[in-house]
């Protein structure tokens, strides 16, 4: 077994950073972060733990006041006061310097329950709607706390051991609302997120089903034949033996193939590969290894139990033996015929969690560590943990109930998340069991699974729990399809935030509130967030309204001008708005200035390599700057990746793709680009590469106000230049215009009202005075709300 040791970090904190005395200890690791300490015995940890990693920041100024009885420790952030005996909340506090946002909730007293944004929870399994969260690391009032106490220390040989010491051991975050700081420390004490492998960005194909080789390999050519992309292939729990005699127990744990559905593993897991999928089996290991399992007899005597009997061998997670023989007689094996990583389903265990014995942080630990062996980007799939857990992706969310409540409750629980660290969800997109078969609900969640972190289909045993488009009916078959297109388009995106993520503490997932605090109303838009760092995502989670045939979503946007990439309508950002969605959309903002890179998917591939062509997607009106990333597309850990940055200068109207930096084998070597800008008509440009120029003929889109700018193929270490010549402004009230008519066209009302509402937005009266007229007529709120959203556009 390959054993993850964090040499890199250095869990003893400079002398310097100590404040020491009998029973005590306080580390001040930033201004803003303490970590703080008892012990009867006055034994210490400075080993790293479950959660803990590094402590060795820079020391950061702070003074010192001391009494026989009494302890105050000043930064320029924080006032920590003690009184020098076993804590207490009259004994101990940490107050905010400054200014705080309420008047005693800027304190935090030993034993004290901060009030909090909330973190994540372990697991969604059989909840419908809303469950409780775990404490996260940001605080409306500024303060916050994680106990560190009772978890497990890592030893420098990769395994673990229980603490020996009694001590008490807490880190107190007072970083009021600079939330991004609070996480980047946070990185910075518990390890970064790991880069994730680029496969796991690209759609995942799941279901608790009986599949066969022939009947799994030919689901998958029905969706290339559809022209439906995947890059990730879950076999669930059939494709180990279950139907075992019953003196064995359980039929969830098992480790060999069945031959009668799986004759041949290797060349089912060969072909798999041919198809450019990677490969993960489930496993629930309660049960250990009996003497059915294929290599009960060579893994038992390995570990001295009585084979001869059928002594089973017991799953025993704590032993070192037992993990190194589970990994060379159960994974490696099967790793080496083709599986990519495990689906770890542990759900045993008591309900009460004890850091210290706790199987699934173990799991994930050690699985996750293997997985990085011989220079391999780790990755693991399993459910939450605790804090720490963000190092060891991706999570596993459960087996939630299929229904709208559990739906509107997944972006709040997915963005919240990020406030632990934890930003590589994976939830059964579309619910997994129970509920009632509703069309549109699929649909819906397939959209928010387009723009959650990882979008894996997945459903319980049964014949009617399907999620395959073309078991849909029009036209949401064919939605589902082009949103599951657009999240291979959408990799080259994601994977750029995904080395973000891992390089400059940035979660894929943020809610509103990182980037602006200041303003209350982040506050108020729980299932908005940002999806990386060029969009705003809006998901649709309620059904449409009869009449006007649209979803509603309350949403904020940021002060600005931002596009909706399905419209093309450009809104005014700071301000509280109510949007409205037909099947076909949901809510996708990006700000004047942003790019986002797609794949360009016209001749349809499966494969998630780094595209031949990339579409760029611009927002027209201010300038802006955009880094593609892109390594190997394997498993394997790159070094030097390479670097595109890509410039939109307003004033110049101009995009300028510069030469591509690093790794150059990594990208095709040559590679073409298409334009695609929102906000602007552009009948021609001119391209120049080194000193050739040509001129191209710019597309233009009526529905959307864009224009596509097609860039011949170059080598990737040409700078490329695109300026636009021939700019038109187009007509924006005609623009909003055509849009509120095709919105009455299809609303389900009298066509007598459609036609007084028309002529109302046609007058030449002022804005005020027809939103005025709107807000008075005689028809229903989904109705004239729509209206209103389109004509404030």
């Amino acid at each position: 077994m390959h054993k993850t040791k964090y040499s890199q970090f250095d869990p003893v904190a400079y002398e310097d950073s100590i404040v020491q005395g009998e029973n005590y200890r306080f580390t001040i690791l930033t201004s803003k972060l303490v970590r703080i300490e008892y012990s009867e015995n006055n034994i210490f940890e400075d080993a790293q733990t479950k959660m803990v990693l590094n402590r060795k920041f820079k020391t950061p100024e702070f003074d010192v006041f001391e009494s026989e009885n009494h302890l105050k420790i000043v930064t320029k952030d924080l006032i920590i006061k003690y009184n020098k005996k076993e804590f207490s909340p009259y004994g101990l506090s940490v107050e905010l310097n400054g200014e705080v946002n309420h008047p005693y909730r800027g304190v935090w007293h030993y034993g004290d329950e901060t009030k909090n944004l909330g973190g994540t929870a372990r697991t969604l399994d059989f909840i419908d709607g809303k469950t409780e969260l775990e404490p996260g690391l940001m605080s409306k009032y500024g303060i916050s706390v994680i106990n560190d106490t009772n978890t497990p220390i890592l030893l420098e040989d990769g395994w673990f051991k229980e603490r020996e010491s009694n001590q008490e051991d807490i880190y107190v975050f007072g970083y009021k609302t600079d939330y991004l700081e609070a996480l980047n420390d946070y990185y910075l004490l518990t390890g970064p997120q790991p880069k994730l492998p680029r496969y796991a960005l690209g759609n995942w194909w799941s279901r608790y089903y009986q599949y066969s080789e022939e009947s799994y390999l030919n689901l998958l050519d029905s969706f290339y034949e559809e022209r439906i992309p995947f890059s990730v292939a879950v076999i669930d729990m059939d494709w180990h033996l279950v139907d075992i005699p019953s003196n064995y127990g359980s039929k969830w744990t098992g480790f060999t193939w069945n031959r009668k559905l799986f004759p041949n593993p290797e060349r089912f897991l060969t072909a798999l590969k041919n198809r450019n999928f990677a490969t993960t089996l489930n496993i629930h290991p309660a049960a250990g290894i009996r003497p059915f399992e294929k290599m009960y007899s060579e893994m038992a005597r390995d570990l001295d139990v009585d084979w001869e009997h059928d002594e089973y061998i017991d799953f025993m997670p704590y032993s070192k033996k037992f993990m190194d023989a589970s990994f060379k007689y159960i994974y490696h094996p099967n790793e080496k015929i083709g599986v990519d990583f495990w689906w770890i389903d542990w759900q045993q265990g008591p309900q009460n969690i004890n850091d210290a014995e706790d199987p699934l942080w173990i799991l994930n630990h050690y699985h996750f560590g293997d997985n990085q062996k011989n220079e391999n980007l780790g990755i693991t799939f399993s459910r939450y943990s605790g804090p720490g857990s963000h190092r060891y992706p991706i999570g596993f969310s459960g087996d939630t109930v299929i229904s709208w409540d559990s739906l509107d409750f997944q972006p709040y629980f997915t963005a919240t998340a990020s406030n632990i660290g934890y930003g590589w969800w994976s939830h059964d997109i579309g619910g997994h069991r129970h509920g009632v078969r509703d069309d549109e609900l699929m649909l819906r969640w397939i959209q928010f699974g387009v723009f959650s972190p990882i979008n894996r289909l997945h459903s319980a045993n049964s014949e009617f729990l399907v999620k395959e488009p073309w078991n849909y009916s029009a036209p949401y078959s064919e939605l589902m399809s082009e949103y599951l297109r657009l999240r291979h388009k959408l990799i080259p995106y994601i994977y750029s935030m995904n080395v973000l993520s891992n390089e400059s503490s940035l979660p894929l997932i943020q809610p509103m509130y990182y980037k602006h605090s200041d303003d209350d109303n982040s506050f108020e838009v729980p299932n908005q967030y940002y999806f990386g760092s060029e969009l705003i995502v809006c998901p649709i989670t309620q059904k449409v309204d009869k009449e006007s045939l649209k979803g509603h979503f309350k949403m904020w946007l940021p002060e600005g001008k931002w596009y909706d990439l399905q419209s093309g309508l450009r809104y005014d950002g700071d301000r509280l708005m109510n949007i409205y969605r037909s099947i076909e959309n949901m809510g996708l903002f990006i700000k004047e200035g942003s790019i986002i890179p797609l794949a360009n998917l016209d001749n349809f591939t499966n494969s998630i390599d780094n595209p031949k062509k990339v579409d760029l997607i611009i927002g027209y009106g201010s300038s802006g700057e955009f880094i593609l990333r892109e390594d190997f597309t394997g498993k394997e850990k790159v070094e030097k990746g390479a670097l595109t940055k890509i410039n939109f200068n307003q004033s110049d109207k101009r995009v300028i793709i510069n030469p591509t930096k690093g790794n150059l084998k990594a990208i095709p070597r040559t590679r073409s680009w298409k334009l695609k800008i929102y906000g602007a008509k552009i009948d021609r440009a001119e391209i120049k590469v080194d000193d050739k120029k040509i001129e191209v003929n710019g597309i233009y889109n009526s529905k959307l106000n864009s224009t596509d700018i097609e860039i011949p193929e170059y080598a990737p270490e040409k700078e490329i230049s695109i300026a636009f010549k021939e700019i038109h402004s187009v007509d924006s009230y005609n623009f909003r215009l055509d849009k509120i008519m095709c919105f009455l066209q299809q609303a389900q009302m009298s066509n007598l009202d459609k036609e007084s509402l028309l002529k109302i937005c046609k007058s030449n009266k002022k804005l005020k005075h027809v939103l005025s007229e709107i807000g008075s007529f005689e028809a229903s709120d989904s109705i004239l709300n729509a209206i209103q959203e389109i004509l404030l556009a």
